[in-house]
């Protein structure tokens, strides 16, 4: 009777906590999220936010509800798998899973018009916050180490830390593994108390299909966590402890082979893309400038190598109380090794799948400083007045540091270290630990909530960055219109790719192809190809055209080239069509059709061998094949040829010799003249280039 009584007792205090988080978070949402609002903007960045994750939402909705449409009209279960309109072509799958196919949230879009797809946007990100403390709570409930106000203030400290206020404007997806990760490390303890694996399974299914990326990130600190758990508290029980690693194992392979439809193809996608191949160095030391923001990090709305921390009021003294007494080894220890994989980048980089320094995976330490808010919050508020001018002066200490590494501290940590200060003093308070006193320190982490937000939103004006309800609705205002009404002149109805002046990633909502792609993982043959034919990309999965090469924009299919009214230089080939809104369009005389044929069949090694714009001749007389399906030596004509020129010293660079080039200072160029032949195209190529000293 006592045990049904206790738990019909905590199903009440649950609810009750519950209905109160919710209170609570929809009220500091809209203050934080009014930074934007009240200028009549979205969460809409009008960076990545508009190019990919708002593009690929809205399509998302049309590709569910095209698959719907089909059922429901008898055509049987039809799942595109590949479209034009994404670049020059791409699968679908391989290149929107990162951004929406697998997320549970995003499904929504299904019922969501393309033209109010702004208003999804904004709620799900709201929702992932929310749904971030609620996993919080679940796993901090379970543990049973705190109180729910402990886990109120966690709660809150969580879904508004840093990590949280930046994906809901850069990436909102980025916000999904703070939900997924508590439930899987909630999943690891119920396998560890010999309960049912339910609940790992399911947890590590969703992540799995939610994002591979992070599911990676999710999958790497879970085996940290079960190795901390194991070797803390399973010391002489090695049987026990070897039972419960062989079951958690079991539950996350078989989470993992029911994620497998959508998790395969996307690990397959990403091993074999140029992001894995790109051979960069391990880093063991960041730069200077790194560590001497990292005391900063911890209270101010910034980031250094993609580590966003930025706590409120509560964390800094929760983490302080936390290491000044015995117990909680093992949040100590997972506190402890994030701050290792802080200090050194290797471990940032095995994160980002062994790719370029980055931590991207601080969302789990933001778990860990929250865990010690929920564990020590009644502790906190319960000190001695002597324990209190202890901790007043571990915060003393900090400011010290920040004071020292001032040229790197932003003037927000100030305020949220005296915000520190003042939940702490609130034991020199009357009626200390009373009822309503307690009430004080939560305001205090409410405003410190408040000052991270105004801090990236207001002072650092994010919300400027952020698009109009008018632009967010105002998507398809492009240059595709103007390509679609010479489409439908024209009467085309097959495909139709265009060059130029090309919006990112439109082709999306206008189903139109062109030569520009701007998504994570790119086709591995398509970089390929292009870094054969020497185009000027600065990243392998963002390509704009072929720098205006008529023969490449011929061998595209590039049938339509759109430019302003303004501009001057037009590829060769190309007549002027017409003047449709603010876009002129031009139409490729020589362009190729979807389809056609060749007579010459060349050896992909002799092929590469050959000078760059010699290549670019090769691919207009033949098809490029591997060697084992291109037998002999293919007979080739060229017609290109070197012209003469001369180089002269400029502004702040002097020539040592004819190939020698010395920069005296920042901005310095050198002259290049030469007389270009008539009627053709004239390019400048470098090889050998070699350079010391700064990276350009």
């Amino acid at each position: 009777m006592q045990r049904a009584e206790a738990a019909r007792l905590n199903r009440k205090q649950s609810k009750n906590w519950l209905i109160t988080y919710s209170v609570i978070f929809l009220a500091v949402s809209f203050v934080v999220f009014s930074f934007t609002y009240l200028q009549n903007r979205t969460l809409i960045l009008g960076d990545d936010g508009l190019k990919q994750h708002y593009r690929a939402l809205m399509y998302y909705g049309e590709y569910l509800r095209s698959i719907i449409g089909n059922l429901l009209q008898g055509n049987g279960l039809v799942i595109p798998q590949w479209d034009f309109s994404i670049g020059e072509g791409s699968d679908i799958l391989e290149t929107l899973h990162y951004y929406v196919i697998g997320d549970p949230f995003t499904f929504l879009s299904v019922f969501v018009p393309a033209r109010f797809t702004w208003l999804l946007y904004d709620f799900l990100m709201i929702a992932r916050l929310y749904c971030a403390g609620l996993s919080f709570f679940f796993f901090c409930r379970y543990l049973g180490k705190s109180s729910f106000a402990g886990m109120m203030a966690g709660s809150l400290t969580y879904a508004f830390c840093y990590w949280g206020l930046y994906s809901a404007v850069t990436h909102p997806f980025f916000a999904n593994s703070m939900i997924w990760f508590p439930l899987i490390l909630l999943g690891t303890e119920k396998i560890l108390r010999k309960e049912r694996p339910y609940a790992l399974i399911l947890s590590v299914m969703i992540a799995a299909l939610s994002n591979f990326y992070f599911f990676y990130v999710q999958a790497l600190l879970t085996v940290l966590y079960v190795m901390i758990r194991l070797l803390s508290c399973y010391r002489g029980k090695w049987k026990e402890a070897g039972i419960g690693l062989l079951r958690i194992a079991g539950a996350s392979i078989l989470g993992v082979l029911m994620a497998g439809v959508i998790l395969f193809p996307m690990l397959y996608a990403f091993l074999g893309s140029d992001r894995m191949a790109s051979g960069i160095q391990i880093h063991w030391l960041y730069p200077a400038s790194h560590y001497l923001k990292l005391a900063g990090l911890f209270l101010e709305p910034t980031y250094s190598y993609e580590a966003c921390l930025g706590y409120s009021a509560a964390a800094l003294p929760a983490i302080l109380l936390l290491f000044s007494h015995k117990g909680n080894r093992v949040l100590k220890l997972c506190l402890a090794a994030c701050l290792v994989f802080l200090l050194i980048p290797a471990f940032g980089q095995a994160f980002n799948g062994f790719s370029y320094m980055c931590n991207r995976w601080t969302w789990a330490l933001s778990l860990a400083v929250s865990c010690a808010v929920s564990v020590e919050w009644d502790l906190l508020l319960g000190l001695t007045k002597k324990k209190t001018i202890l901790l007043l002066a571990g915060l003393a200490v900090y400011l010290i540091v920040l004071i020292l590494c001032r040229e790197y501290t932003q003037e927000i940590a100030y305020i949220q270290l005296g915000l520190c200060a003042l939940l702490a003093a609130t034991n020199f308070l009357p009626g200390a630990g009373g009822r309503y006193t307690r009430l004080i320190p939560f305001a205090l982490v409410i405003i410190g909530i408040f000052v991270t937000a105004a801090g990236k939103y207001s002072i650092e004006n994010w919300a400027q960055e952020c698009l109009t309800v008018e632009e967010a609705e105002a998507y398809a205002d492009n240059e595709t219109k103007a390509v679609q009404t010479v489409k439908e002149a024209a009467q085309e109805t097959g495909l139709v790719r265009y060059s130029g002046l090309v919006t990112t990633n439109a082709g999306l909502q206008s189903g139109l192809s062109s030569t520009q792609f701007y998504w994570t993982i790119s086709p591995p043959a398509f970089s390929k190809y292009r870094a054969d034919t020497d185009q000027c990309d600065g990243h392998n999965y963002s390509f704009w055209g072929y720098n205006n090469r008529a023969a490449q924009l011929a061998l595209s299919l590039s049938k339509y080239y759109v430019a302003v009214p303004s501009a001057s230089e037009i590829p060769y080939g190309y007549v002027y069509t017409g003047t449709y809104g603010d876009y002129n369009v031009f139409y490729n005389q020589n362009s190729l059709p979807f389809g056609y044929s060749v007579s010459r069949v060349i050896p992909y090694t002799e092929w590469k061998a050959l000078p760059s714009v010699e290549r670019q001749e090769a691919l207009l007389q033949g098809v490029v094949l591997e060697d084992e399906f291109a037998a002999g030596t293919a007979s080739l004509e060229f017609t290109s040829q070197e012209i003469s020129y001369e180089l002269k010293s400029g502004q702040n660079a002097r020539l040592i010799d004819e190939h020698t080039i010395e920069a005296e200072q920042g901005n310095a160029s050198v002259r290049l003249t030469f007389k270009g032949a008539e009627n053709s195209e004239t390019y400048i190529v470098i090889t050998g280039l070699k350079y010391s000293g700064e990276a350009p």
